[in-house]
């Protein structure tokens, strides 16, 4: 329950205010704000994230380790919910969210 308040509160807080290792809100991920996140959404979001990385010279040794598309569209309605997002990163060990 506390994972779960602290990712909540993390998703109230502006985008430059969270910690480099703490994963984007979901507004972040949800561009065109309808609610939900398309698979376009995602791989956008996850190639300009690797991209960035990249560009700093941080090593993406966790990349195989990042949940897939299909891994957190748990419901396979072809979009992700912030529901559905929570929940992902409840189950995702600590140390490997984005």
């Amino acid at each position: 329950m506390i994972a779960r308040s602290i990712v909540l509160l993390l998703l109230t807080l502006p985008v430059m205010a969270v910690a480099a290792d703490t994963p984007p809100p979901f507004s972040v991920h949800d561009t065109d704000g309808d609610g939900y996140i398309s698979r376009e959404e995602f791989d956008t979001f996850r190639a300009r994230r690797q991209a960035e990385r990249a560009a700093e010279g941080r090593q993406l040794r966790n990349a195989p380790r990042v949940l897939s598309f299909d891994e957190i569209d748990s419901d396979r309605d072809g979009r992700i919910s912030e529901t559905e997002m929570l929940e992902a990163l409840e189950r995702q060990p600590h140390g490997q969210q984005r």
